[in-house]
């Protein structure tokens, strides 16, 4: 009971202040690593929360401030998140064949070291057996740089 109304505190002071809550996660309840002391009591135990919220940073001091006072937060702690940055996953492209990756194309028809030195490479310029050409459809069109 008096976790739920210690939750119900510090949601109210978030929504009061303009913010929302974007996850809340119980951690459990566990022994403390060491005794703390907090608002003239000695706590071995503490219900763990983790709230992740967004709310104006200039509300962040108040709510701090207000969390200190409770008598039922032993500890807090308010921090800022990164977000993470953006990437495009290319897991589709990177578990093709690399014959097929477009990376590889790419090496094979512009760099002739590579070409010359392959196992399909018949000694011709621009014949059935080049690499470039055998892999011209898959690369946008990518000609062979030999001849």
């Amino acid at each position: 009971p008096e976790v739920v109304s210690t939750l119900k505190r510090t949601s109210e002071a978030i929504f009061e202040t303009g913010g929302f809550i974007r996850k809340l996660e119980n951690l459990g309840t566990r022994e403390i690593p060491y005794k703390t002391s907090a608002h003239g009591q000695v706590h071995k135990k503490a219900s763990y929360f983790l709230l992740k919220f967004d709310c104006p940073p200039k509300h962040l001091y108040d709510l701090s401030e207000g969390y200190g006072r409770d008598v039922d937060i032993v500890r807090h702690r308010v921090y800022k998140v990164k977000e993470p940055e953006q990437f495009e996953c290319t897991i589709e492209e990177e578990t093709k064949p690399p014959a097929y990756r477009q990376v590889i194309i790419t090496v094979l028809s512009f760099h002739p070291w590579f070409v010359k030195r392959s196992p399909f490479y018949s000694g011709t310029s621009c014949g059935k057996h080049c690499l470039a050409q055998l892999f011209a459809k898959e690369s946008g069109g990518l000609a062979c740089n030999l001849g």
